[in-house]
This record gives structure tokens, sequence and C-alpha cells, in this order.
């Protein structure tokens, strides 16, 4: 039984999308080391750890690939960099 739309009364004759009607797909492949790697990388990265210190581990030659590779995983530091600056330039305030 399904509502087709928001006043209407029940009705057996909706047709849904295959979306919510096909069963969950199996995992699309098992997980390979590479995977791991990159999880590796991006737990380091978020926890804060420096990106050349990650870099070094993951073996790149350059910080600029590691960069690269994990951008998106960094985008929250500039408020993270700003809040900090903030709260060093309030203590000097508060010392003067």
């Amino acid at each position: 039984m399904a509502f087709p739309a928001f006043r209407s009364r029940p009705s057996d004759s909706v047709v849904l999308p295959a979306s919510l009607t096909a069963p969950p797909p199996e995992r699309a492949r098992d997980p390979h080391f590479h995977d791991l790697r990159h999880t590796h990388a991006t737990h380091l990265l978020k926890a804060g750890v420096p990106v050349r210190v990650v870099s070094e581990r993951l073996g790149h030659a350059a910080a600029s690939i590691t960069l690269d590779v994990y951008a998106l995983v960094l985008p929250g530091q500039q408020q993270e960099a700003a809040a900090k600056v903030d709260a060093m330039l309030g203590r000097m305030a508060v010392r003067e």
C-alpha cells in the first residue's frame, strides 16, 4: 500500500522507483590495500597531522602530491586557522 500524493487515498497501483524496491546492492568490490592506504591518510589529515608527515608516511616525493590527492579532506582548516589566530590575538590583548 502506498500514498502517491499528500491528500490521496491508498493505492496498490503506485509504481515505486527501483531504488526503493530493489534489494540493497552488495559491496561493489572487496577492499584493496590501496583503500586502506587512502583511509589511513584521510584519518591522519582529519586528526590534524601535518601534511608533510602524512606525505612522508605515504612515500610521496613531495607534500604537493599529498595535497593534490587529499585537498578535499582539508577544507575546514581555514576556519581552524582563523580561530587559532583569533584566540592568539585575544590572549595578546588581555596581556597588554
